[in-house]
């Protein structure tokens, strides 16, 4: 049940409703465990069930499976999969409490999770130079080693001169201080 479904009120539920209901089930495929504990739930009531899924957010599905990590109670034997976090973003963006904020529709979602798939930046990811340089680095390995290996025997060839420089430099005195004296 999504916030909005929760409040009871007049707000329409609409496609934003059931990205909810999306992240809910790819939470539970990350974590193997449902978003909030279910038997606090059954046990805390209806009104107080409609709160703790209107106003408590759950915890990142990274967070929440290695605090959960080796439990013996977990469920049957669902694979293990290391959560990565970007797909807390992405699972986070599904679960925002205000609609408005969650993805427009399921191929929005879709998207996100083939840009995830591919190493691309992910939308419900905040930009950042070094987050979109990291994806861009793991997507062309090939090309920046090429290019970090340009730039190490440019520097390594410029200490290389510089050195040579200042050793002639210093003969070239040593030669005229002798040329000099004599």
């Amino acid at each position: 049940m999504s916030p909005e479904q929760a409040a009871l009120s007049a707000e329409d539920c609409d496609t934003r409703s059931d990205i909810y209901s999306l992240g809910v089930l790819l939470y539970r495929l990350l974590t193997n465990a449902t978003l909030f504990d279910a038997q606090a739930l059954i046990e805390a009531g209806f009104d107080e069930m409609r709160r703790i899924i209107r106003d408590k957010e759950p915890e990142r599905p990274s967070v929440r499976q290695r605090r959960i990590g080796g439990d013996a109670q977990s469920e049957r034997s669902l694979p293990r999969i290391s959560v990565a976090t970007d797909l807390d973003w992405i699972v986070m963006k599904c679960l925002e409490k205000d609609r408005s904020r969650r993805y427009e529709s399921v191929s929005d979602l879709a998207a996100d999770v083939r840009r995830f798939l591919q190493d691309e930046p992910i939308v419900a990811r905040p930009p950042s130079v070094a987050y979109r340089l990291g994806k861009a680095i793991r997507r062309n390995k090939g090309g920046f080693a090429a290019a970090a290996a340009v730039t190490v025997a440019l520097l390594a060839g410029t200490a290389v001169s510089a050195w040579q420089a200042v050793r002639a430099n210093r003969e070239g005195a040593l030669a005229e201080q002798r040329f000099q004296s004599t």
